[in-house]
């Protein structure tokens, strides 16, 4: 055996001449071991082993043969994320879907490529990425508030999202979502309902709370100027105060929040997509 290469080639060429392993020194083998480990945790294989003797290898054919023998449906769901398909049925609401499944309705959105989550129809096909297996439907709460994605809410003021819901503050999570408005434009109420408070407090500025059939609650934060008090109705789309930066708030903004039984929601959720 010739003992000019590396020992890859050479104990390549031996195995080819004289078959395995009587012509292999045991010192060839511990560090051809040794190499293909290495090569192993790099990424490289024998593919990118070109000699300087003969060139190229020709390509392995040992990938084609294994992609014969797996199914074709299989070779199509191999890119997925691991899921199952939910045939959508009379009543459900893609709401009730992503509560069932544990699956974010944005998540939901973005896998399904919908336009608007408040409409999805009786016997279409929706993509739940993570799910196992076909969960039961939760029931529907009593009265008009089974769902919070039921058209029944409006966005308070058009403007970017500057801070999310959840995003990390120094006291905990965002209980809200900041809306950038210029200072003075006018803030509406998000729902039908009745104005629980009106006034200062702490954090917030000047603040807007106002009670929703179902435990809802919702808040409007960092006014300028209030234009109602406590115990009026208001209907939904009626202009409730002005907005501003009194709080803790650096830069005109409104400081929006959702709540039921006390418990902060994400508002995104519940407002038209637009």
């Amino acid at each position: 055996m010739r003992r000019g290469g590396p020992v890859g080639e050479r104990l390549a060429r031996a195995v080819r001449r004289d078959g395995w392993p009587s012509r292999v020194s045991l010192g060839d083998f511990g560090l051809l071991a040794l190499t293909a480990l290495a090569c192993w945790s790099l990424g490289c294989g024998p593919a990118r082993y070109v000699s300087r003797e003969s060139g190229p290898p020709p390509a392995p054919r040992a990938t084609a043969e294994v992609y014969e023998e797996v199914p074709e449906q299989i070779l199509e769901q191999a890119p997925r994320v691991a899921g199952i398909v939910h045939v959508v049925r009379r009543g459900e609401t893609l709401w009730r879907i992503s509560r069932a499944y544990g699956v974010a309705l944005s998540t939901l959105v973005e896998a399904n490529h919908l336009d608007d989550p408040n409409r999805i129809a009786v016997g279409q096909r929706l993509w739940i990425p993570g799910a196992t297996r076909e969960r039961e439907m939760p029931r529907p709460a009593p009265g008009p508030d089974a769902s919070p994605v039921d058209g029944q809410w409006v966005w308070p003021v058009e403007g970017p999202i500057s801070s999310r819901f959840g995003a990390p503050r120094r006291h905990g999570p965002h209980t809200g979502i900041d809306i950038l408005v210029p200072r003075g434009t006018a803030i509406r109420a998000a729902r039908d309902g009745r104005v629980r408070f009106a006034g200062q407090r702490s954090g917030y500025g000047l603040l807007v709370v106002i009670d929703h059939d179902g435990d809802y609650s919702s808040w409007y934060g960092h006014g300028r100027k209030l234009l109602v008090r406590a115990g009026e109705r208001v209907r939904k789309g009626d202009v409730i105060a002005r907005s501003g930066a009194t709080g803790n708030a650096s830069a005109p903004h409104l400081h929006f929040e959702l709540r039921r039984r006390g418990r902060p929601l994400d508002p995104v959720l519940f407002l038209p997509l637009s």
